[in-house]
């Protein structure tokens, strides 16, 4: 009975410093903004998770400390997870959750600075941990030679990790195969040897795709116009300056949307050429442009999806409908 009213007490300090997964890339969340159900739920799951650990049943306390985060995510249940890692020998994953319980205790601290005092325990505690397995890890740091986006990827074995520049990813020592993804360029595939307790650089040339994935457009040519329908309404009572408007809004937004494609790559060239061998810049301005491109270039993709889907619309308006006013227009001539 100690030890659950131990437990608990240590869970309410737990689920007083709430933050999200770096790697998720979830909106911030610390202790002023703490849901009371989900933290009432992930208690309930933290007192069994504590009880399963004490009992060395490792995995079982991992798979209830990844409950508690998916209902309440915390700095301290992060570096609960860590430690249900580390007692099954799992040194790279342990390691990872360390510095990242640390990244997150750190980052409320300075949107909370009255809980500042709480959120230091918790980064020193994570920092402690991560420190003592150093020596079982090594620190894997990839260096793109040219601008990638967010969304870029590690696969190593059967773990996918989020491509942060100048951030390394904890592997075990030896030989390591990974497969670096980044969309625009092909995939790269081999493997390095890493060293235990050390940060291997790994140098990435990316090669452009040679078909980029640019979205098709469609043209469809509309049949020629009989003036003397013009005036009159289509089959379905459609305006048959409706269709013709459709037709020029649906070129505007092909041409619109081939523009911005045009900047997108004009700005991704220009970024690639501050890259060298070692890498590209890690400044926030570098970062801002390049979440600047990958702007324009979705909205150049919604605009030339639109485009096209309204030229083609427009067309089959005037391709089907049509026929049903020049009818109409024998019959009232007869």
């Amino acid at each position: 009975m100690l030890d659950r009213l131990r437990a608990a007490a240590t869970l309410a300090a737990l689920l007083s410093i709430t933050a999200p997964s770096a790697y998720a890339q979830a909106p911030t969340r610390c202790g002023d903004d703490a849901d009371p159900a989900a933290v009432a739920r992930a208690s309930a799951l933290f007192v069994r998770a504590q009880d399963e650990l004490d009992a060395g049943r490792a995995t079982a306390a991992e798979a209830l400390a990844r409950a508690v985060l998916e209902q309440q995510q915390s700095p301290n249940a992060r570096l609960f997870l860590g430690r249900t890692l580390r007692a099954q020998s799992r040194w790279a994953a342990a390691y990872e959750q360390f510095d990242r319980a640390a990244r997150d205790a750190s980052a409320c601290a300075q949107r909370e600075p009255a809980r500042r005092a709480r959120y230091a325990q918790t980064v020193r505690a994570a920092i402690e941990d991560r420190d003592a397995i150093a020596s079982r890890v090594g620190l894997l740091l990839f260096r793109p030679a040219q601008p990638v986006r967010s969304d870029a990827v590690v696969r190593i074995g059967d773990q996918e990790h989020g491509y942060v520049a100048d951030r390394p990813i904890p592997v075990a020592p030896g030989s390591v195969r990974f497969t670096f993804v980044a969309r625009g360029f092909e995939p790269v595939e081999r493997a390095v040897d890493v060293l235990a307790a050390q940060v291997t650089e790994c140098p990435i040339e990316l090669r452009a795709t040679a078909t980029l994935a640019r979205p098709a457009v469609v043209v469809a040519s509309a049949p020629p116009i009989d003036r003397a329908l013009a005036p009159r309404e289509l089959g379905g009572g459609v305006p048959f300056a409706l269709a013709i408007g459709g037709a020029a809004l649906g070129v505007a937004a092909v041409g619109a949307g081939g523009a911005l494609f045009g900047i997108s790559d004009t700005q991704f060239q220009a970024l690639s050429a501050q890259c060298s061998a070692n890498g590209c810049p890690s400044h926030a301005a570098f970062a801002a442009d390049i979440d600047q491109g990958e702007r324009f270039e979705r909205v150049g993709v919604a605009l030339l999806i639109t485009g096209a889907a309204t030229l083609v619309t427009s067309a089959i308006a005037l391709i089907v409908v049509r026929p049903r006013a020049a009818t109409a227009q024998r019959q009232e001539t007869r």
